[in-house]
């Protein structure tokens, strides 16, 4: 691990974590599996829906911050898409 530069670290580490956590999903899916059942499914989706609209809000904020020191106009377009795509299911959502 000597010779790999920072990213490549980053990316080695998220690996890992991303493996350590499907082997957790595969080891203890039936004590998952007993949480998420039709009673819970509504409030199981609002968390990951909120988490999902926190997420794209970020990448919003960063888009926005970021556009007086790259001047780029896509970084302005990819972050406002997001934005506007996070709001309208946010929005279809709440409609249930």
């Amino acid at each position: 691990m000597g010779n790999l530069n920072t990213a490549e670290k980053k990316t080695l580490i998220i690996a890992t974590i991303a493996v350590l956590s499907l082997i957790f999903v595969r080891l203890f899916h039936v004590e998952l599996y007993s949480m998420y059942n039709p009673q819970n499914h509504l409030a199981i989706r609002t968390i990951l829906e909120m988490f999902s609209i926190t997420i794209s809000i970020s990448i919003f904020i960063y888009g926005w911050m970021t556009f007086r020191h790259f001047r780029s106009r896509q970084l302005v377009l990819v972050a406002t898409i997001f934005f506007s795509y996070r709001i309208t299911r946010f929005i279809s959502y709440i409609d249930l």
